[in-house]
């Protein structure tokens, strides 16, 4: 009887830890794109879809937990983030158009900051943008407080966006593995 209690608790705490991977899987692409839309460029056609526009009400919730706080920068931030959504969704569009598609249909698109450091691999960039990300809301925090850990928190969305698609891409490979070997 003992027995058969621990192992529904191991259970229950197997499903609680999917619960919250699913839940970063869910939110981290959401918010690193309302960052990536004004550091990346060349984006995958359908990688600005649904995860882009769940960010309105992400940032919108999270401005909430601010109250009695100048919440103006974060107005305007998402008044950019919108701007810039439509316009690199249209870019996406009219390069998949004329046949330019980007490297694959839900790529993040390729760093600025890779025109600056072309020796460096683009996941490496990636990471030192997260760092960049972090250290701009760091500087913010002190004159607008919730626009500065609105950054800092996308810097960790950042970061683990990129973490999410690498264990997706290893799982992927798994699977097939698997199959292949039947």
């Amino acid at each position: 009887m003992g027995n058969q209690a621990s192992q529904g608790q191991a259970n229950g705490s197997i499903q609680n830890q999917y619960s919250a991977a699913n839940f970063a899987a869910w939110i981290c692409p959401s918010v690193a794109i309302t960052v990536e839309v004004f550091i990346h460029k060349n984006f995958g056609s359908r990688y600005l879809s649904i995860n882009a526009l769940r960010a309105i009400p992400i940032i919108v919730v999270f401005s909430l937990f601010f109250t009695g706080e100048d919440l103006v920068p974060m107005f305007w931030f998402l008044v950019t983030y919108i701007g810039m959504f439509l316009i690199k969704s249209a870019m996406s569009q009219n390069h998949t158009q004329h046949g330019k598609e980007a490297i694959h249909s839900r790529y993040t698109g390729l760093p600025y900051l890779c025109r600056w450091l072309p020796k460096w691999d683009e996941v490496k960039v990636k990471r030192l943008e997260s760092v960049i990300v972090f250290g701009i809301g760091c500087v913010f925090h002190d004159t607008w407080h919730a626009l500065g850990d609105y950054l800092m928190f996308a810097s960790f969305a950042l970061l683990s966006s990129i973490y999410l698609r690498f264990i997706r891409r290893m799982r992927t490979s798994l699977c097939a593995m698997r199959r292949s070997s039947i």
